[in-house]
């Protein structure tokens, strides 16, 4: 796969290969400073080869503008070319451009994506203010986490409660069935009668 990737012409390593390369193919078009129809011709190559897939119909000027890598491992692929040393930077970058595009509104439904990022990067930060601002997005990702968590922890009590309440009711029926049979292993006179519950 990584070989697959290298063979790759410039500009299609220099969209996908580039510090956007965990964000959405479309977005990384939209980012790089050619035109669409250039980007275009120069992902053809990765069509055709598997790398990515396109997920609109051809548009006014016949380009197909929504794309995606085929599966996550062509975008781990992609994203392991990087040069461990800027990975960081390639964190950060996405980071703050997720924070940028994200509107406040949107933010609790990106948070952890875009947290994740800024603390992979955040040894880059030298602004006590920026650091501050991550931190303060941390304690609303923090939240959310344990938000999330105490949901699940209801679901998961319903579910205990549910199966306490089947395990009373057959508690309750124990006394009857250990009266079935006497402590000699006999039949009672409920059993022999054949009554049934």
């Amino acid at each position: 796969m990584l070989e697959r990737l290298r063979k790759q012409g410039v500009v299609f390593q220099e969209i996908i290969l580039t510090p956007l390369t965990l964000e959405p193919l479309s977005q990384l078009i939209a980012e790089s400073n050619k035109s669409p129809q250039l980007v275009f011709l120069d992902l053809l190559a990765a069509l055709q080869n598997g790398l990515i897939q396109p997920l609109s119909e051809l548009d006014e000027n016949l380009l197909i503008k929504e794309h995606k890598f085929l599966h996550d491992r062509v975008q781990q692929a992609a994203y392991a070319l990087i040069d461990e040393a800027h990975k960081q930077v390639v964190h950060l970058q996405i980071g703050h451009n997720l924070l940028e595009k994200t509107l406040p509104e949107q933010l609790s439904e990106r948070i952890f994506e875009i947290v994740d990022h800024l603390n992979n990067g955040i040894e880059l930060i030298t602004e006590q203010s920026e650091r501050n601002e991550i931190a303060r997005l941390n304690l609303i990702a923090s939240q959310k986490a344990k938000a999330a968590i105490a949901i699940q922890n209801a679901k998961l009590y319903s579910k205990l409660r549910a199966s306490e309440s089947q395990m009373a009711q057959f508690l309750e029926a124990v006394p009857v069935g250990i009266g079935v049979v006497d402590a000699l292993g006999r039949p009672t006179p409920y059993f022999a009668s054949g009554k049934k519950r």
